[in-house]
C-alpha cells in the first residue's frame, strides 16, 4: 500500500534538511518517493536498491522513473550486494556480476555521477543474518516464508562481496 507522502510530508522534509539530514527514499513506496523528490529542496539518496527492469522482484526494486526522477534532482542511487535481493538474466545466482548487471544498468539509464555501490557485507555470519530476515518475513521460519510464496534457496552471501575486506576491492577489480 502506497498513500503518498502524507500532508505533514513536505514539512517533515523542510525539517530533515533543517536540522542537517538527508532523505533516504529506501523503504518508501513508489509513489511516496515521487512525491517526496518533487516537495525536496536538496538531493535525496536510495541507499539501498536493485533496478526493476534488470530483474523484477518481490523486494523493492526501483523502477527507472523513480531512478530518473532521483537523479534529475542530483541525487545518488546506490546498489545494493546483499543475499535474496540481486539477480539478473545474465546472471542468476547471487554474484558480483549480478550487481554488475544492475550497476552498469543504472548508469546508462542515469549517468555516472548518480550511482554507486553498497555491498551489505559484514564480518560474520551473513546467512545467519539473511535467515534472520526471512524469519522476520514469514514471522517465525524460513518454512512460512516459502509457504507465504519466497522461492528462491537462500544464499550465504553475494560471491565476491562475502566481506568488508573483500568487497570493495572486488568490485573495483
Amino acid at each position: 500500500m502506497d498513500g503518498g507522502l502524507p500532508d505533514f510530508g513536505p514539512r517533515a522534509i523542510e525539517r530533515i534538511y533543517k536540522i542537517g539530514m538527508a532523505v533516504d527514499l529506501s523503504h518508501a513506496g513508489h509513489q511516496t518517493r515521487l512525491e517526496t523528490i518533487e516537495h525536496s529542496t536538496k538531493p535525496v539518496f536510495i541507499s539501498q536498491t536493485g533496478i526493476r527492469r534488470v530483474w523484477s522482484t518481490r523486494t523493492s526494486h526501483r523502477p527507472d522513473e523513480v531512478l530518473t526522477a532521483c537523479a534529475e534532482w542530483g541525487g545518488v542511487i546506490r546498489i545494493i550486494s546483499s543475499p535474496d535481493a540481486l539477480k539478473s538474466p545474465a546472471h542468476p545466482e547471487h554474484t558480483i556480476a549480478t550487481m554488475m548487471d544492475h550497476f552498469e544498468y543504472a548508469v546508462n539509464l542515469v549517468g555516472i555521477d548518480h550511482v554507486t555501490f553498497g555491498p551489505v557485507t559484514i564480518f560474520g555470519d551473513h546467512f545467519g543474518l539473511s535467515v534472520a530476515w526471512v524469519d522476520a518475513l514469514s514471522s517465525g521460519s524460513a518454512d512460512k516464508a516459502r509457504a507465504m510464496g519466497w522461492q528462491d534457496p537462500i544464499v550465504h552471501h553475494v560471491k565476491g562481496t562475502e566481506n568488508p575486506a573483500e568487497g570493495f576491492p572486488n568490485i573495483v577489480r
